[in-house]
């Protein structure tokens, strides 16, 4: 009677760590096909995408390639950037602008001061050019502020309306239409006068995308500490 009083507790004590092992093992199993599979993650440096994103925060990233209007996403720069085309993996943070077949064009208002110019973006993604509402950029971006490639020319319209007309669109010469191709993301830094980005370097090829922004973490958080931890992150430039 004894011997099976002392039994009983054993069992249990074995099944309750057999129990335990399991559910080790299968949260490892989990975290390896999550940090494999599904999920990914960037610390931001660089001040290009504010106020949306500052230097210091952390996003959580799904590892897909397909973006909508307006997601952010974090794509290999390299061959661009500055980054040579045989260099490692450049993670650089963006948001997307543009799909592959839209229509963008930069237009300022021609009776505003030139100094005072702010540049707005006109797309059309098949309903034809709509400025786009942009309350998340950190200021207007201003005219002086663009270079002269073939990404960022800056059409002079009289007013700025919420919609160009056929009239006004067919008066626009072919060099201030920019068609983002197949396969690609226009992208730009919420930062506009302070960002490298789609305007300088052209649309982004869609292979390059290493993941699409669901989270915005703080540096420093709990949960931010277990992911950096997880997945060994070093700082990715904005």
């Amino acid at each position: 009677m004894e011997e099976e009083k002392v039994k009983k507790p054993k069992k249990r004590l074995y099944k309750w760590i057999n129990a335990l092992l399991y559910a080790i093992i299968l949260l490892l199993a989990l975290l390896i096909i999550f940090r494999l599979f599904v999920f990914s993650h960037c610390h931001i440096v660089g001040d290009s995408m504010n106020n949306t994103l500052e230097s210091g925060q952390s996003v959580l990233l799904t590892k897909s390639k397909s973006a909508s209007r307006g997601d952010i996403i974090v794509f290999d720069g390299k061959g661009k950037y500055g980054i040579p085309s045989n260099a490692d993996v450049h993670p650089v943070i963006k948001r997307v602008m543009g799909l592959g077949g839209d229509r963008l064009i930069f237009a300022a208002d021609e009776n505003a001061l030139s100094f005072l110019r702010d540049v707005h973006l006109y797309r059309d993604a098949g309903q034809g050019f709509i400025r786009v509402d942009e309350d998340y950029i950190k200021e207007p971006m201003r005219r002086d502020r663009f270079g002269n490639t073939m990404y960022n020319k800056v059409f002079l319209l009289d007013g700025l309306p919420e919609t160009l007309s056929d009239d006004i669109v067919s008066g626009i010469g072919a060099e201030y239409i920019i068609i983002v191709p197949p396969n690609n993301y226009f992208v730009m830094g919420d930062n506009r006068n302070n960002s490298s980005d789609s305007r300088i370097h052209g649309p982004q090829e869609k292979k390059t995308v290493i993941g699409r922004e669901i989270v915005i973490l703080d540096w420093g958080s709990p949960f931010e500490k277990f992911l950096c931890f997880i997945y060994r992150c070093k700082p990715d430039p904005a």
